[in-house]
């Protein structure tokens, strides 16, 4: 390899990270111990409930509530929080 195909390559491989940091810094998501995890603000009394409701399980309480917010993006936090919990009550009968 000549001095400037390294410095091409070098140069595409850096774009390429930045591009990766760009894309996951803007990304709602975060990927932890292989489960994704939203970035909640707070912890509000709504999410409590919903968390108790599936043993603690942190996870999955976020995973229904992901899963309300791809069916109704146009809801706030709170109210998707309450459709899960609403969900998760009507499954269960």
């Amino acid at each position: 390899m000549t001095r400037v195909d390294i410095i091409i390559l070098m140069i595409s491989v850096s774009l390429f990270l930045i591009a990766m940091v760009l894309y996951l810094s803007r990304n709602k998501k975060t990927v932890f111990n292989g489960n994704t995890i939203s970035r909640f603000k707070y912890q509000s009394n709504s999410m409590k409930q919903l968390e108790n409701m599936v043993l603690k399980d942190k996870a999955t309480a976020i995973r229904l509530v992901e899963m309300e917010r791809s069916l109704r993006p146009d809801k706030s936090e709170d109210e998707l929080i309450q459709l899960a919990i609403n969900r998760l009550v009507r499954d269960r009968r």
